[in-house]
């Protein structure tokens, strides 16, 4: 389901899991999850839909061969 949008204007790389952990109330992410690959995006104006969209997408929604 796509429950909302937001503006993605940045992006922050985790280099230790010390920055990770500080910036836990940021992204409510699973410590145990932290790797040396680690990235959070900073969003601004976010917005719930009041009626979710169905969407059957997965894990992995950016084409990376795309990108480059």
């Amino acid at each position: 389901m796509i429950i909302g949008r937001a503006i993605i204007y940045n992006v922050k790389k985790y280099d230790n899991k010390a920055q990770f952990l500080k910036d836990i109330n940021l992204h409510f992410a699973d410590s145990n999850l932290f790797d040396s690959r680690i990235y959070g995006f900073k969003i601004k104006n976010a917005q719930r839909f009041r009626h979710p969209i169905p969407f059957s997408g997965k894990l992995g929604f950016i084409n990376k061969t795309k990108l480059e």
